[in-house]
């Protein structure tokens, strides 16, 4: 069964990234790796939405802007802990995803994608044009990082340093991911599961759609916010122009090409294809065009995303289950 097989593939992900650095020394891959991560969280904050709930959104970078910013300018203007703003970045970006979610209440499909796009146009709108809190195109600058962690008065964690960094997000994926999987199988995952599949028979069946939709638009926002408050404290600048219409679109895209319908996805998606786009740089002009055609040639002839290849290799796997729903299923 496929929720058998994808604690045993998870974990073997999670040991690799873990010994990656015994073997990877240059500060660029630790770079690559790195944002490959907080794209994962963002990844998987859309598999919450999309994947399991059939819901497609294309705002996703509006959350992650909220989550950046919030975290950002608490920081900077109150002088607060960076630990406390992600989380007060991460709680308005759910509450925007209430706000958003209520509204998409009434919208199926392309109808729904537009309002989402809206709502990122909105966002980062907002963030170019109130130059006197944002700084507008110029961007937040000097954004404190992370302070570090004292342990006993004996081990000191400086996340000025790339490598406490990488290792702080692998510990945050796999607490979201423990999440997100026990999420997907327990009796709301399945609930949220029936909506995706045909609505109006989970309706028949007793399942108030207001509640478990606006549940997965806020729980996905806060993924998302949280992401952007980890990025702008490792990045420690941030502008509107890292949150445009075109990521969204290119976080989808990890996500289907990773595949939706795995928990798997996210970090196939997150990483492998983020850490794919950076190897193909000695292409130089022809990188993009290749990187075109080798998700171009995935979506054709691998509909369910390269996690559907793990389910079918893994020795833990039976026979394929038949994935129904939407394009995100």
């Amino acid at each position: 069964m496929k929720k058998k097989v994808e604690p045993f593939i998870i974990g073997i992900f999670l040991l690799l990234l873990m010994v990656i650095p015994v073997f990877v020394k240059a500060q660029y891959w630790m770079q690559v790796l790195i944002i490959g991560e907080i794209k994962t969280l963002l990844v998987m904050s859309l598999f919450v939405l999309c994947g399991i709930t059939g819901q497609i959104s294309l705002g996703q970078a509006g959350f992650f802007a909220i989550g950046a910013y919030t975290s950002a300018l608490f920081s900077i203007i109150f002088s607060l802990s960076p630990w406390l703003t992600i989380l007060i970045g991460a709680l308005f970006a759910a509450i925007a995803g209430v706000i958003i979610g209520y509204p998409a209440l009434r919208l199926k499909g392309p109808y729904l994608i537009i309002a989402t796009v809206g709502f990122g146009e909105i966002i980062r709108l907002i963030a170019l044009n109130w130059v006197s809190v944002t700084k507008g195109p110029m961007g937040l600058t000097n954004v404190p990082p992370l302070t570090a962690i004292k342990i006993a008065n004996i081990i000191n964690i400086d996340f000025n340093n790339k490598l406490a960094n990488y290792y702080l997000l692998i510990l945050i994926i796999a607490v979201i991911t423990f999440l997100v999987y026990n999420l997907t199988n327990s009796r709301t995952g399945y609930a949220l599961k029936s909506i995706r599949d045909d609505e109006i028979a989970a309706e028949v069946m007793g399942i108030n759609l207001a509640y478990y939709k606006v549940m997965a638009f806020t729980f996905s926002a806060l993924l998302a916010g949280l992401a952007g408050g980890f990025y702008v404290h490792y990045i420690r600048f941030v502008s509107p122009d890292s949150f445009t219409l075109s990521e969204s679109i290119n976080y989808l895209i990890l996500l289907l090409v990773g595949g939706s319908s795995s928990i798997l996805g996210p970090f196939i998606g997150g990483l492998g294809l983020t850490s794919l786009l950076e190897s193909l740089r000695f292409l130089s002009e022809y990188r993009m065009i290749t990187y075109s055609m080798i998700l171009y040639f995935t979506i054709l002839f691998l509909p369910k995303g390269l996690s559907n290849l793990l389910h079918k290799s893994s020795p833990l796997s039976s026979k394929k289950n038949k994935i129904r729903g939407s394009i995100c299923s």
